[in-house]
């Protein structure tokens, strides 16, 4: 511990008690680990990005491997990938109304737990629509302009590849950069925080199976590359870490602030 943060932790002590500084130095730890995951989400779009500007020849040999000159990316064809890929839009209404249903029952609380389910919540129904929806979507898909794997003169289209964020006019709407439906399969990774703290470890290891499932399907299908899956994983990753940064701590500090001010006697507020 630094000098400084020891300082801190020494006057916060004196000044709430120790049971009460504990908790603050919880939350001020909570605080600054959640930015420690947004810096990281960040750190691996920058190094994803550069290696794949760096090294275009990774998204051609992965692309190849699921193509086959004769019969182009069979695997698009496949039944039970298909029906992979369809259960995607219901997973993902299933966990929205899921964020909303427990948003509505958190409202219908007064206590600090409804308030801390209630911002997680928020952080889920916000990484969707900044995530996904305008990030993904809304800006990137539709302004870059890059081919899909299925389009390019390598795999029996008429498109030239182009590299990771560079604008081009070879695609006008819906385009390969970067995948939609990876977005919104970390989404629901990321959605994982809503469940209570046991059943997370649980179900975290198959969550993130299917969603890997997904993003591998699209792939397979022809219609992305590698670089587009990852760093739409990396893009949701930064959104879902910067809400969290922000929303989720501040309900610790509530919680300091309140037992701080019953320790000195003086009345809670709301």
């Amino acid at each position: 511990m630094s000098r400084a943060r020891a300082a801190v932790w020494n006057l916060t002590a004196v000044g709430l008690g120790r049971r009460q500084a504990v908790t603050w130095r919880r939350a001020w730890t909570m605080r600054e680990r959640r930015f420690d995951a947004l810096l990281m989400a960040l750190g691996a779009t920058m190094a994803l990005s550069l290696y794949f500007w760096v090294l275009p020849g990774v998204d051609l040999a992965v692309a190849e491997a699921f193509h086959s000159p004769e019969t182009g990316f069979a695997l698009s064809q496949s039944p039970v990938l298909r029906a992979l890929r369809k259960s995607s839009t219901l997973a993902l209404v299933a966990v929205f109304l899921t964020a909303v249903i427990l948003l509505v029952r958190a409202g219908l609380r007064e206590d600090w737990r409804g308030v801390t389910a209630a911002r997680r919540s928020w952080c889920v129904l916000a990484g969707l629509v900044l995530g996904p929806v305008l990030l993904v979507n809304g800006l990137l898909k539709g302004q870059w302009g890059r081919p899909r794997p299925v389009h390019l003169e390598a795999f029996g289209g008429d498109a030239p590849y182009v590299e990771v964020w560079r604008i081009s006019d070879w695609c006008t709407s819906n385009c390969s950069f970067v995948s939609g439906e990876s977005a919104s399969a970390a989404w629901m990774v990321a959605a994982v925080i809503l469940l209570p703290q046991p059943w997370r470890g649980r179900l975290l290891l198959p969550v993130l199976t299917y969603a890997a499932a997904l993003s591998v399907n699209r792939i397979a299908f022809g219609g992305h590359f590698l670089s587009d899956t990852v760093l739409s994983w990396a893009l949701v990753a930064s959104v879902m870490a910067l809400l969290c940064a922000v929303l989720l701590p501040r309900v610790a500090e509530a919680r300091v602030r309140r037992r701080g001010r019953r320790a000195a006697g003086a009345p809670a507020l709301s």
